[in-house]
């Protein structure tokens, strides 16, 4: 994994198997309202892909493609805004910009914990994107907010705690199953429709 604070990879290449890139606003493609200059800016680059912060527009563009509910919507793009990086990215192909689907890293209902959640639209399922998407996130951004310090609001009371882990479900014999199966572990817990329970540690503190 690279990490960078200068700029991202269309300026100088990919690097390795996932760049991670910390910008200012400037150097975004896309012009962002001046209140927002100062948010959290950060690229997830692989090899055909670049995870970026979603952001109203985009939201407003692919709500019904990427399944995303208003309420979540609203607060996913705040959150940047706010350099809060418990939100979404929007995944984009390089050689098309096509959207190819959307990842978060949300609030958990455990303390110190994240929920993944993803969604790729069916158009562009079968094609490797899906493990393109979420492998970094789970792997690379998470190693990268502990680092960080960051702190997530989970549990009941949604107050800050120390980030120990990335939580998922999935049903069985689905592609997202097959897919968790490779990054994270299967726990033994009631879920809601009886799906799978996923459990990620990122760090051994307990909360």
């Amino acid at each position: 994994m690279t990490v960078s604070h200068e700029h991202p990879r269309t300026e100088e290449g990919y690097q390795g198997k996932v760049d991670i890139f910390f910008v200012k606003a400037d150097l975004r493609e896309k012009p962002y309202p001046e209140h927002q200059e100062t948010a959290l800016k950060v690229f997830i680059c692989t090899q055909r892909l670049t995870l970026e912060p979603i952001d109203s527009e985009t939201i407003g563009n692919n709500r019904k493609e990427l399944l995303i509910k208003e309420t979540d919507g609203e607060s996913w793009a705040k959150r940047w805004e706010n350099n809060n990086p418990w939100s979404a990215f929007v995944a984009l192909e390089d050689t098309s910009s096509k959207i190819i689907g959307r990842v978060v890293l949300d609030y958990g209902d455990q303390p110190g914990h994240a929920t993944l959640s993803f969604i790729v639209p069916k158009a562009f399922e079968g094609r490797g994107f899906e493990s393109e998407i979420v492998s970094p996130v789970v792997r690379e951004w998470s190693k990268l907010l502990v680092q960080r310090g960051d702190q997530i609001p989970s549990g009941e009371d949604q107050k800050p705690h120390p980030f120990v882990a990335v939580d998922a479900t999935a049903s069985e014999g689905t592609a997202e199953a097959a897919l968790l199966d490779g990054l994270m572990t299967r726990i033994e817990r009631e879920t809601e429709d009886g799906e799978i329970y996923y459990e990620k540690r990122v760090t051994g503190d307990k909360v």
